[in-house]
């Protein structure tokens, strides 16, 4: 297997083909925009309890708790990932303190 570099025009078409991946902190503000909009529109004047707006209303509030989970899952992983970023500088801390 060589070491070499792709060429441009190869790594265009790669491009193209897979997409940019949407960091997290991205995905956060698209996922809280996306729940704001839901809100809106689930609790928007135009629906009066009346059967010819509880299907649409409820189908809004489906999809705003569904976004709502997504998001809590989002935020969980941040916490994780900024627990193990602590831990793994408190261990650097440590070592560097044992090797005086």
């Amino acid at each position: 297997m060589s070491n070499s570099t792709v060429p441009p025009e190869e790594s265009q078409d790669n491009a193209a083909a897979s997409p940019k991946k949407i960091s997290r902190d991205e995905l956060e503000r698209m996922t809280s925009q996306l729940i704001r909009t839901l809100h809106k529109r689930s609790t928007a004047h135009r629906f009066k309890p009346s059967p010819d707006t509880d299907s649409p209303r409820l189908q809004y509030a489906r999809a705003c708790i569904a976004a709502i989970q997504a998001y809590g899952g989002l935020l969980k992983d941040s916490e994780i990932a900024e627990l193990e970023k602590r831990i793994n500088e408190l261990e650097q801390l440590k070592e560097g303190r044992n090797r005086q």
